[in-house]
């Protein structure tokens, strides 16, 4: 068990699971402790905080906040750690398991993913968008776990329906995989995450000619599509909101600043997305708010990435790359705080 504190002497053939295999050994010398007496049973180690902050290498703000996130995320580690020794490991998952290791167990107040960033053979000098970022790597960790679960992925269907017979289409049955749920931002029609939701899963009527495979050689022009959440949903639920969107007016992306709402609770996700269900035994299970990216400024193509995220019960910090400040009023006092410094340089 990683719980457990390392006596320095275990080797992975004997604990695969010891965090000792993905922290560096200058690391795991300063973590040493005397071993417990024989007779006494094994001794799990209190868990401090996980707040150490990551230098920011020039523009990897993204790449910071996306790790503290991840690093909260219980399914999509273990799929990590997993990877490690089982020769399916690429370099960047490697590096990767090191940073989650380091986050974790390390108690340097500021630590470094310089070796991860190399190892991903991104420019530390150009911003990436976080929630794209967070994609590719669940992306590399599916491809080297095979059938392992990674704490973040669900199935969802585009379904096709004729209007005239209410005939679903043959490509309606094909399942798609997702890792976060996209949704607008509108003030006045998306301004909260359960309305968002609810124009995400409207029908949408088509125009063009649709071809039903029931009414045919007839034609009908009649026909909707909509968007179907496939049963059972992920271990963790991530939103991602569509704030950059392209202005034909401008002819160039933008950021829509609009306020939005969310809970810190959702009690029942499968009402909430309207998930088709072919078994009822299938628990729904109660998802709470752990972490949140935030994107400071008004522009699309620049800005800054800062991470709220939730250690513990009630516990929730601020990490602006190395800098990890404490929120004793909750996560939305800090978004609060993003607002107001956003709209002053507006």
């Amino acid at each position: 068990d990683a719980d457990i504190a390392c006596d320095g002497a275990c080797a992975a053939s004997k604990r695969p699971k010891c965090a000792c295999i993905v922290i560096d050994a200058s690391q795991r010398r300063r973590r040493r402790r005397p071993r417990s007496p024989p007779a006494s049973p094994p001794r799990r180690r209190a868990r401090a905080q996980r707040t150490q902050g990551i230098v920011n290498l020039g523009a990897t703000c993204y790449v910071s906040t996306v790790l503290q996130c991840a690093a909260r995320m219980d399914g999509f580690k273990r799929a990590v750690y997993a990877t490690v020794g089982s020769g399916n490991a690429t370099t960047h998952l490697d590096a990767l398991a090191r940073a989650f290791a380091r986050l974790e167990w390390c108690a340097q107040a500021v630590g470094s993913v310089e070796d991860f960033v190399r190892a991903c053979g991104v420019n530390p000098s150009t911003q990436q968008d976080a929630s794209e970022f967070f994609k590719l790597l669940v992306g590399a960790v599916d491809d080297s776990s095979g059938d392992a679960n990674v704490g973040c992925r669900g199935t969802m269907r585009y379904v096709t329906t004729c209007a005239a017979c209410g005939h679903e289409s043959e490509a309606s049955s094909r399942e798609h995989a997702w890792t976060d749920i996209d949704v607008g931002v509108n003030a006045r029609s998306a301004s909260t995450l359960a309305r968002a939701v609810d124009v995400l899963l409207a029908e949408e009527t088509l125009d063009a000619e649709y071809a039903c495979a029931t009414c045919a050689p007839i034609k009908t022009i009649g026909a909707t599509r909509c968007v179907r959440f496939q049963a059972p949903l992920p271990e963790t639920l991530m939103f991602t909101l569509s704030r950059f969107v392209f202005d034909y007016e401008t002819m160039a992306r933008k950021k829509v600043c609009d306020a939005f709402s969310f809970p810190t609770v959702i009690e029942d996700a499968y009402a909430l997305l309207r998930v088709d269900e072919d078994d009822d035994s299938i628990e729904h299970r109660r998802y709470e708010l752990t972490s949140v990216i935030l994107h400071k400024g008004t522009a699309a193509e620049s800005g800054h990435y800062v991470a709220l995220c939730r250690d513990g019960a009630d516990a929730w910090f601020r990490f602006d790359d190395h800098v990890v400040e404490e929120l004793e009023a909750g996560p939305f006092s800090a978004a609060k705080r993003e607002d107001t410094e956003t709209a002053s340089k507006k």
